[in-house]
Parts: structure tokens; C-alpha cells; sequence
């Protein structure tokens, strides 16, 4: 679905507040911290509560091998004063043979209602559609 450029780990988005990049196994402490939020979790479709401590570390595995293989892009979302501060994360994943593929995210409560998450999908949403075959998004 990603093509060649998105495929690396020096890829990355910038918006007018926010660096999106993909995550790093650096980032599971800040990620475990935001998701082992009961009221995160609980916005979400798929992540687990309680988020047990390697959970962290198994899905940052596991989106950084979907990253390089091109199957979906998944970028945590870090202020751009702190670019090694995870505060949630947006992604694009499940493409099918329709060119629809379905939005994901999440982010950390302190930062809710300051426009974040919008800001990371639109940059994220421009993408794909600029640099795939993608012509529907589903949330």
C-alpha cells in the first residue's frame, strides 16, 4: 500500500505543532504510560486494558515490521519541542483490493481537546492520498 519513501524509519510528517514519526522502542514507556490509561483504552477498538508491560514492546515490533513491508504506516505523534515525547499515535492499516483502508489513533489524556489528533490524520490522510491508490478512508 506505502511505497519506498514511507518504508523507512527516518520517515516522517511535519505538521504546523507536530512531528510524526514512527515509533521507536524508546517510546514504550511514554506509550505504555498513555494506553494503560483506562479512559485511552476505552476510546479505542483495539487496545487491551490492562495493557500488560510488554505490550508496549510487542506492538512497537509489530508496527515497524508493517511499516517496512509497505502494509500500513503507523506514526506516533510527538510536539515538535519534544520530538522524543510520544503523546499518541495515528495510523493507516487493513488496505484492500477496494482502495479502502481504515484511519487508527489514540492520544494521551493530558493532550486531549488541543486539536492533536486532527492535526496528525489530516497530514497523514493528505498523504495517502497523494502518494497511493487509496481513494476511501474509514475510521
Amino acid at each position: 500500500m506505502f511505497p519506498e519513501i514511507t518504508r523507512d524509519d527516518v520517515f516522517r510528517l511535519e505538521t504546523e505543532r507536530l512531528w510524526l514519526r514512527w515509533p521507536r522502542a524508546a517510546d514504550a514507556d511514554e506509550i505504555r504510560r498513555h494506553v494503560g490509561d483506562p479512559d485511552v483504552a476505552l476510546m479505542t477498538a483495539s487496545i487491551p486494558h490492562p495493557y500488560a508491560p510488554h505490550d508496549a514492546d510487542a506492538f512497537i515490533a509489530s508496527v515497524r515490521a508493517e511499516n517496512g513491508a509497505g502494509g500500513g504506516l503507523h506514526l506516533v505523534i510527538t510536539p515538535k519541542n519534544r520530538p522524543n515525547e510520544p503523546i499518541g499515535l495515528v495510523s493507516l492499516h487493513g488496505a484492500d483490493r477496494r482502495g479502502s483502508a481504515t484511519l487508527g489513533y489514540w492520544l494521551g489524556k493530558p493532550y486531549w481537546g488541543q486539536g492533536y489528533t486532527t492535526e496528525a490524520a489530516r497530514a497523514l490522510i493528505d498523504l495517502a492520498f497523494g502518494i497511493t491508490s487509496l481513494d476511501r478512508i474509514v475510521s
